[in-house]
């Protein structure tokens, strides 16, 4: 049996790797970021942030990867 979904572990996951990273890339602090994987919730304003840094890196993140895959657009 998988794991239920969590938005910042996926997001970990799809390239940024730490929790750090991932704060960095919102501009909050690590403890903000950690706070959202125990509440499995990101602020919208902060997933705009998340997605420009990702771009810059290199990562490929989208809205949709902010939902569980189920609630994701299909076929798209």
């Amino acid at each position: 049996m998988s794991e239920p979904f969590n938005v910042v572990d996926h997001l970990l996951q799809l390239g940024f790797k730490t929790q750090t990273r991932l704060a960095q890339a919102a501009n909050v602090s690590q403890s903000v970021a950690a706070y959202w994987k125990a509440n499995n919730s990101i602020p919208d304003d902060r997933k705009r942030l998340i997605i420009a840094a990702a771009a810059a890196e290199g990562i490929e993140i989208y809205p949709d990867d902010f939902f569980e895959p189920e609630l994701r657009r299909q076929g798209v």
